[in-house]
């Protein structure tokens, strides 16, 4: 199961990226990775609309989502776009090795925001195996601001 907490957040230029963005460290364990790709699959097939993802390490080869950088740097790219989906306008997403540990570096323009979103991207990876429709759109609701305000509209859409 993936875990992640926020490091530090930054409100400019800095040296991970030249937008404000949010630094978080992710303890990603062997089970994580021996499921790494099916739930990748199912991850791109459901959100292959708006979501796609071309990891490269920082000497510009691709990563292989079956090591914690390659991982890592997936679910930070999910969660850029979700971040983006609605008129978002963030550039950076981006995982490295931090001191032996994996860190990713998320833009954002607001860190709460931000993190939230990588809480929810965390949540939909570690519990993909077990998740419906309905637990999914729970799930959404959950991390989800504004949800009050929609969750009407989400209810008539289930049926």
């Amino acid at each position: 199961m993936i875990q992640f907490r926020v490091l530090k957040s930054f409100r400019g230029p800095n040296p991970y990226a030249t937008e404000a963005g949010v630094l978080a460290s992710m303890l990603i364990e062997d089970g994580d990775l021996r499921v790494a790709r099916s739930r990748a699959d199912v991850i791109l097939s459901a959100f292959g609309a708006w979501f796609r993802h071309e990891g490269r390490g920082e000497d510009g080869r691709p990563l292989s989502i079956e090591t914690p950088v390659g991982l890592a740097d997936f679910l930070a790219a999910l969660c850029l776009a979700a971040l983006n989906e609605m008129r978002g306008f963030l550039r950076t997403a981006s995982a490295f090795d931090k001191n032996g540990r994996v860190a990713v570096y998320v833009g954002c323009h607001h860190e709460h925001v931000t993190a939230t979103a990588l809480s929810a991207v965390v949540s939909l990876f570690n519990g993909l195996d077990a998740l419906t429709p309905e637990r999914i759109i729970t799930t959404c609701i959950d991390h989800d601001p504004c949800a009050h305000l929609r969750r009407p509209m989400v209810m008539m859409c289930q049926g």
